[in-house]
């Protein structure tokens, strides 16, 4: 049996290059908030992979983006923009609130939880 890597991650980076490509771990909790990226339309195009064996995930996410969430719940519970619901397998999408551009940047989150919770909100909210 090998090394878990059990621990908390929090991130709040404040540029896009500063947002990882993916997050691990195989107990714990990772916590990303992406509100604080001053450049988030550099975000466009990119997939972020958050991947807990048994914990939980939380990402919030900023307003002015389009966000396509790919969740993977083994058992569970997600609230995904304010949508509830129990294990499976699910893919939303969110746009961006602020805006009706059609410029606006889109992010892909892949989440995979075992075992846990996954909670992904728009900043200041659902």
């Amino acid at each position: 049996v090998g090394d878990l890597e059990a621990g908390q991650i929090d991130r709040s980076p404040s540029t896009s290059s500063a947002v990882a490509s993916d997050y691990d771990l195989d107990l714990g909790e990772i916590k990303l908030d992406l509100t604080e990226v001053v450049d988030p339309s550099e975000l466009d195009g990119r997939t972020i992979e958050l991947d807990v064996g048994l914990g939980r995930i939380e990402v919030t996410v900023p307003d002015d983006i389009d966000v396509v969430v790919r969740s993977d719940l083994g058992a569970g519970d997600s609230t995904i923009f304010g949508e509830q619901s129990s294990g499976g397998t699910d893919t939303v999408t969110s746009s961006a609130r602020s805006s009706s551009r059609a410029d606006v940047p889109t992010l892909t989150l892949d989440v995979h939880v075992d075992l846990g919770e996954i909670e992904i909100n728009r900043e200041g909210g659902s």
